[in-house]
């Protein structure tokens, strides 16, 4: 999985994509950019052709919507979830997840 210091390490390592997005994240108000940083890290390892990265502030895995197009659709309103589902409820696994 891609994390924000293989972002980093690739900024310092001359990639400007990469840096041009650190320097975006760094210009927003605070409040904003725990969002804009797992976002581009979300874009930067699906264009890395990654299924997974590290939620920068959590810390957990997350997959990207382009290994979540590779599967149907597992009922837990994934972050990145490209399926259009109904709104019906929550499949009996859903519902346990949610008791945790």
């Amino acid at each position: 999985p891609l994390s924000l210091d293989d972002v980093r390490t690739s900024a310092e390592a001359g990639d400007q994509r990469a840096q041009k997005a650190l320097d975006a994240i760094a210009r927003l108000a605070p409040e904003k950019r725990a969002t804009a940083t797992w976002a581009m890290v979300h874009r930067m390892a699906t264009q890395q052709g990654k299924d997974q990265y590290f939620d920068p502030a959590s810390g957990y895995t997350v997959f990207t919507a382009g290994c979540l197009k590779k599967q149907k659709c597992c009922g837990y309103s994934c972050r990145h979830c490209p399926h259009d589902r109904p709104q019906s409820p929550q499949s009996k696994a859903a519902q346990l997840a949610n008791d945790w």
